[in-house]
């Protein structure tokens, strides 16, 4: 839940769902990169906050790390595949 929240507070707040967002490659790859940047940022804030407030667990960084990491691969794929054939339907 906190990873899909994430994005999609991100993308809201870069307009990442209006259609210029995925207009040619280039926009989409520089939109999806700036969605990804904020999505990291709201993602370690979240993770802080349920640690420090919630749990008191220490913060697994590896896993964290692997996240945002798959999260910009497949986002950056999947936003261009868009792009390309989603809006033509």
């Amino acid at each position: 839940p906190m990873i899909c929240s994430s994005w999609v507070l991100s993308a809201l707040w870069n307009r990442g769902y209006s259609s210029s967002s995925v207009a040619d490659d280039e926009t989409a790859a520089k939109k999806t990169f700036q969605i990804w940047i904020d999505y990291c940022s709201i993602r370690i804030l979240m993770e802080l906050g349920l640690s420090l407030l919630i749990t008191h667990s220490p913060i697994g960084g590896w896993f964290l790390f692997r996240e945002v990491w798959y999260a910009a691969l497949v986002m950056t794929f999947f936003r261009i595949c868009y792009g390309r054939y989603g809006m033509k339907f």
